[in-house]
């Protein structure tokens, strides 16, 4: 024997293109889980392109039994390399072999995907719907996915309506989300409006938010609109928010002032400071001035406070406080115009101070001038101890 490996190596690779027995005889010995890895492979993959008769029940012997799963793993791959019947039915038998590593199966999964045998697509959704290992069920509905044929689109439909797994149920859905078929528009939206699983529903939705089309975002609006289920309707916000459409925020905008569901009215403000433009500082000072809400107000003020792109003026702020009846509105406004630090703003907390009428938002000015801390901001405070 030779005892230096990479002459082995180097002599199992010229033993490929012999076809005698007595070479293939030596390959298969080295397959021995007694031999070093690297020469288990190489005479792995001489028996593969040696043309030998018996390559498919080796394969498959190793595949099942090895005790080395990475190496069992090159035996299925090798075995779906074969692209033949005989082949295809003995990854089915590894896929099946509930005793195996489920690196081993999942392998098997991914070599009965990259076939082109006409069968694979009903097998595959018998695997989706009907195997117990969750990760390997999803596996199987990504490989349907990759089909992408008409055919294996109704399966997906049909796993999606039928899986008991939630998990497989959601990778259904974005392996139809990822398809080029085209219905998946209604498709999406029918499961948004329909489906009762909520999470399963907003999955849906995201999908929808994916395609940042017309049509896809008449179909979220739709699902805003018509859905009764208020983390839906939620969902189809976010999805919305995060669309590139031109008209978005006028859309969160019009949301904010007229959606009776208060906490969906709140998403919209929240979603509308996430933007951090000159058009959507504008939207939220409208929000702030005409909603008839003050939670709506109060999330207005807040969303403006934590823009980047702050268009929020003192003035302004000082013509809220001066106007607005709700003593809990303007201690909001106050709390807010702590964070600014400006003399500006010292200004105005100290004409709170001194003038409104509320116990609790006069005290909250002084807070915030001790939140500001500036030279300004600590003369003031003084002057009000010295009073």
């Amino acid at each position: 024997k030779v005892k230096n490996q990479e002459i082995s190596i180097t002599a199992l690779y010229a033993l490929q293109n012999s076809h005698q027995p007595e070479a293939t005889k030596t390959l298969n010995e080295l397959l021995s889980e007694s031999e070093p890895t690297e020469i288990r492979k190489t005479a792995l993959y001489a028996l593969e392109n040696s043309g030998s008769p018996d390559i498919i029940s080796t394969l498959k012997n190793i595949a099942l039994n090895d005790k080395d799963a990475k190496f069992a793993k090159t035996a299925v791959y090798a075995l779906g390399n074969q692209k033949s019947k005989d082949a295809l039915d003995a990854i089915k038998e590894v896929l099946k072999a509930t005793s195996r590593p489920d690196q081993v199966r999942k392998a098997a999964l991914y070599a009965i995907g990259n076939s082109d045998l006409s069968d694979i697509i009903p097998f595959l959704t018998e695997i989706a719907i009907q195997e117990p290992n969750t990760s390997l069920a999803k596996t199987a509905v990504y490989s349907l996915g990759n089909a992408k044929s008409l055919e294996s689109i109704e399966a997906i439909k049909k796993v999606l309506k039928t899986a008991k797994a939630p998990e497989v149920r959601k990778a259904a859905l974005y392996a139809l989300s990822n398809s080029d078929i085209s219905d998946i528009i209604p498709f999406l939206k029918s499961v948004a409006l329909t489906e009762p699983d909520v999470s399963l529903a907003k999955a849906a939705l995201y999908s929808l938010g994916n395609f940042k089309t017309k049509e896809s975002v008449e179909a979220m609006k739709d699902v805003l609109k018509n859905s009764k289920v208020p983390e839906v309707r939620k969902a189809a916000l976010h999805a919305l928010a995060n669309s590139d459409i031109s008209d978005i925020i006028p859309f969160l905008k019009s949301i904010a002032l007229t959606e009776p569901d208060i906490a969906l009215a709140k998403t919209a403000v929240y979603s509308l400071g996430n933007f951090e433009t000159k058009e959507s500082v504008t939207a939220l000072k409208d929000v702030l001035k005409n909603a008839n809400s003050t939670e709506i107000k109060k999330a207005a003020i807040y969303s403006l406070f934590n823009s980047r792109n702050n268009g929020t003026d003192i003035k302004m702020l000082s013509e809220l406080l001066n106007g607005e009846n709700d003593p809990a509105l303007r201690k909001t406004i106050v709390y807010q115009l702590g964070n600014i630090k400006s003399k500006e703003t010292v200004d105005a907390l100290v004409k709170v101070i001194n003038e409104d009428k509320s116990l609790e938002v006069r005290k909250a000015a002084v807070n915030a001038l001790g939140n500001i801390n500036t030279p300004e901001a600590q003369d003031a405070l003084m002057k009000i101890l010295q009073k």
